[in-house]
């Protein structure tokens, strides 16, 4: 099904990256109608370190 020209659709711009106090690094998105998105991405430290877990 196509969406009606009416109809929004989000367009996720890059606001910024950062890194949480417990390590992880978090993306910052937002969409010009004010519709803002937080990625979690959490780093493991055991086997296999440095493969991303999306939140």
């Amino acid at each position: 099904m196509v969406p009606a020209m009416s109809e929004h659709v989000h367009v996720r711009l890059r606001r910024g990256l950062g890194v949480t106090e417990d390590g992880a690094l978090t993306e910052e998105s937002y969409c010009r109608c004010g519709a803002t998105w937080t990625k979690v991405f959490v780093l493991d430290d055991g086997p296999g370190a440095g493969t991303a877990d999306a939140g």
